[in-house]
């Protein structure tokens, strides 16, 4: 009997004296911020309850282990993607995995426009390349010319350029310029106008010795315009004046005056000037005889009759003499003048500082 207590003894003492290590995990990794849809770039920070943590994370969907990524700072996301991270630590084993989403749906600003240039052409000319100022382009912006679209090439976030065609310019008048940029957000830019001077209105154009003034808000902007000779009953028409400004003209002092309130904006601004003119010209009875004369020579190809040329040739000559007699009384040598008058719309640009 002794030696079997003896040897129970022995038993007890040995398991009394085993050690034994048991290593939990080491804390779920967490997110900030938390997964979900946001309209920008996210910067995401991962970290573990568990102090002196090694986090490893994955963005492409698998499950991270300790090979994967070693989480050194923040993450920057800036598309759609799920993050999964793992941390362990001295005395802790591999946590469970801890996994967020983000959706990112970034919204496409809305342009503004500045300046576009040229601001102004003559109805009828031809084609040409309008070049249009301002903020929040992108590449899939698109210029409008009025309802129409044109063809867009992006230069920069701050410069668009179009095709404007000789179609574009069958029509006087002023014309909306805007920039469409497509959703998600997007939308429609402010709108400047672009002036369709009337057919060859640029040779009526006045001159503009000055064209930039500096002003406060609530002064006034006064620009010199010296006419052509031939011109009068001149009106003027403002676009793309800030807000709270307004513009007129003076016949006596000869003088674009542009008005501006305390409200107005301060900035820089380009403004088209578009002048209503009533112009005289003058036209002499000689300068038409070539022009009778053609039809009789292209008539003297088809008939070849050479009889018939000359007896309409005599006749002619002796009713163009007789007109030019008549017209100056029998006593003067000078041809026949005609004075004509027409309404023009010849535009300039300006620029406009507000303080």
């Amino acid at each position: 009997m002794a030696a079997v207590h003896l040897y129970q003894g022995a038993v007890q003492s040995a398991v009394t004296s085993a050690s034994y290590e048991i290593n939990y995990p080491a804390g779920i990794p967490s997110f900030t911020p938390v997964g979900g849809t946001y309209s920008s770039v996210q910067t995401v920070s991962i970290s573990s309850a568990t102090p002196n943590a090694s986090i490893y994370y994955t963005i492409d969907g698998s499950v991270p282990t300790t090979s994967s990524t070693l989480y050194a700072g923040a993450i920057t996301v800036s598309t759609t993607e799920t993050i999964k991270a793992v941390a362990i630590a001295s005395g802790y084993s591999l946590s469970s995995v801890g996994s967020a989403t983000y959706t990112i749906s970034i919204l496409n600003p809305t342009a503004a426009l500045t300046a576009i240039s040229p601001a102004y052409s003559d109805q009828g000319s031809t084609a040409f390349t309008l070049s249009v100022t301002g903020t929040g382009f992108l590449s899939t912006s698109t210029v409008y010319w009025g309802g129409t679209a044109l063809t867009t090439t992006y230069v920069s976030p701050t410069q668009l350029s179009a095709t404007i065609s000789a179609s574009n310019l069958g029509t006087s008048g002023p014309i909306a310029i805007t920039v469409l940029n497509p959703a998600p957000g997007g939308g429609t830019s402010n709108a400047m106008s672009f002036e369709v001077d009337s057919a060859g209105g640029s040779t009526y154009a006045p001159s503009m010795p000055t064209l930039t003034a500096t002003v406060t808000g609530g002064s006034t902007a006064t620009y010199g315009v010296t006419l052509p000779a031939n011109a009068s009953n001149v009106s003027v028409t403002c676009f793309n004046l800030p807000s709270g400004a307004t513009c007129s003209y003076s016949s006596s002092a000869s003088t674009v005056t542009i008005a501006t309130s305390t409200s107005t904006p301060g900035g820089t601004y380009q403004v088209t000037v578009a002048f209503t003119e009533t112009v005289t010209t003058t036209t002499s009875g000689w300068i038409l005889i070539p022009f009778l004369l053609l039809p009789l020579v292209a008539a003297r190809k088809r008939l070849a009759l050479n009889r018939i040329w000359f007896q309409a040739f005599v006749a002619l000559s002796l009713i163009v003499g007789s007109s030019y007699i008549a017209g100056c009384g029998g006593k003067s040598n000078s041809p026949t003048k005609t004075t004509q008058t027409q309404q023009v719309t010849a535009s300039r640009a300006i620029t406009l500082v507000v303080r």
